[in-house]
């Protein structure tokens, strides 16, 4: 139902038609199938689901990837999940995956306080894509954020261990 809903999908490619399970489903199995890491953002205690994070358009020889993150819901013992969902599948890419630069897009300004709190898990800015993004009739610039695996290692040993400091 996220994927659904205007105020979730205002500034992603989804929400042009209506999304059902099938479709949901089936866009999964394409996806997993064409090599893309997916993973379910779920509240610790419940196992309620949150959201959604994956790391797409993963590039083995340059050792780079896509990471996305929807975390449309919220509760009272995770304020910020989607931040958490950042940092945990930031170290998972560098850590396990090998993976030494990751990149991500945002709408600008549109999601302005999301790039700017990336930066608590090492995310920085690294330039802009004028009318980078269309969606219907309306154009977004984009801003583009990296992580490099080297700078989020020395993080994660900064914070003995874990990228999250939570």
């Amino acid at each position: 139902s996220w994927f659904s809903r205007e105020s979730v999908t205002r500034f992603l490619p989804q929400g042009l038609y209506p999304n059902s399970e099938f479709d949901q489903e089936d866009w999964f199995r394409r996806e997993v199938a064409g090599g893309r890491f997916l993973a379910m953002v779920a509240e610790k205690e419940t196992g309620v689901l949150l959201g959604v994070t994956s790391i797409s358009e993963i590039d083995w020889i340059s050792r780079s990837g896509q990471v996305s993150v929807v975390v449309p819901e919220k509760t009272r013992k995770a304020s910020i999940p989607g931040l958490e969902a950042r940092a945990l599948v930031t170290q998972h890419a560098v850590e396990k995956m090998g993976l030494v630069r990751l990149w991500s897009g945002q709408a600008f300004p549109g999601n302005l306080r999301w790039t700017l709190s990336q930066a608590l898990v090492g995310w920085r800015p690294e330039g802009f894509a004028m009318s980078g993004f269309t969606k219907g009739p309306v154009s977004f610039d984009i801003i583009r954020t990296y992580a490099l695996g080297r700078e989020i290692e020395g993080l994660t040993q900064e914070r003995s261990g874990s990228l999250w400091p939570g």
